[in-house]
């Protein structure tokens, strides 16, 4: 997603997710064993996220949590979790894919 005053952080991102896809293309044609996915969290509930509250004197995840349809933040086990799918075998036939976990986020 765009955003003002950001342009850097987004052009990263977008840059992340094509890379992923050529990589998965890549590693395929050349029969290489090896899948190449990205994951994308969005606000996650972490100790970074309890300093920002601390540096800026107010809770900041009240703020991110109205930002995400859901209106939570996501938990770290629970990216953790489709980092252990991606790795696994049952995920065998998934390459190329980019796995955005914002609680709703970029569906806006």
């Amino acid at each position: 997603m765009g955003a003002a005053h950001i342009g850097g952080y987004g052009a990263a991102k977008g840059g992340v997710a094509s890379l992923t896809r050529s990589a998965a293309v890549e590693c395929a044609a050349l029969g290489y064993p090896i899948r190449v996915n990205a994951v994308c969290p969005g606000y996650i509930d972490t100790g970074m996220t309890e300093e920002t509250a601390q540096t800026l004197g107010y809770d900041v995840r009240a703020s991110m949590a109205k930002q995400a349809p859901m209106k939570r933040l996501g938990r770290p086990e629970e990216v953790a979790e489709a980092i252990v799918f991606l790795a696994s075998t049952r995920s065998s036939f998934t390459t190329g894919t980019t796995l955005t976990m914002d609680g709703g986020y970029a569906a806006r």
